[in-house]
């Protein structure tokens, strides 16, 4: 499988000062979202298909949707689809 960093949409929306939300699009195999955090706690849902969550150099697991997943604030994370 050879990865490929996802482009993340220009658009994103927020509801009210405690809610973000963000579309981005896997749409096959070995796509990543680079490792990064946040200073807040936050909430991805995984529509379809499934990933591999990494907690800085810790592999999670791998998730398989419909899931809600629940990043803390200032972890380190990173997601790669598996299937989309």
């Amino acid at each position: 499988m050879q990865l490929e960093a996802v482009t993340l949409p220009e658009v994103e929306w927020y509801t009210d000062e405690r809610l973000f939300i963000k579309q981005m699009l896997m749409d096959k195999p070995g796509i990543y979202v680079a490792k990064h955090k946040h200073d807040y706690n936050h909430c991805s849902y995984l529509a379809t298909g499934s990933i591999i969550i990494w907690h800085g150099d810790e592999c999670v697991g791998d998730f398989k949707a419909p899931l809600p997943i629940t990043v803390k604030a200032n972890i380190f994370h990173t997601f790669m689809s598996l299937e989309p």
